[in-house]
């Protein structure tokens, strides 16, 4: 069986160390979100949800970055 690849959407290199630590074979891809932006945003009413907002929003970017790449 084959697995998929994790696909991990951050620019961090500490993401990158600590997923790598963890014995997961990766591929890392900048989501080039604005954090910022989203910290105004209305939806975001505590910091639970910002951080929901932003893996939403970098999911979505690395996601259309490889549009007819990835299988449905």
């Amino acid at each position: 069986m084959t697995l998929p690849v994790l696909i991990l959407a951050s620019a961090s290199p500490r993401r990158h160390q600590l997923v790598a630590a963890w014995g997961y074979t990766f591929r890392a891809m900048d989501p080039a979100v604005d954090e910022a932006a989203l910290e105004g945003d209305a939806r975001a009413s505590s910091p639970t949800r910002l951080v929901e907002l932003l893996a939403e929003a970098k999911a979505r970017a690395v996601r259309a970055k490889l549009k007819g790449v990835l299988k449905a």
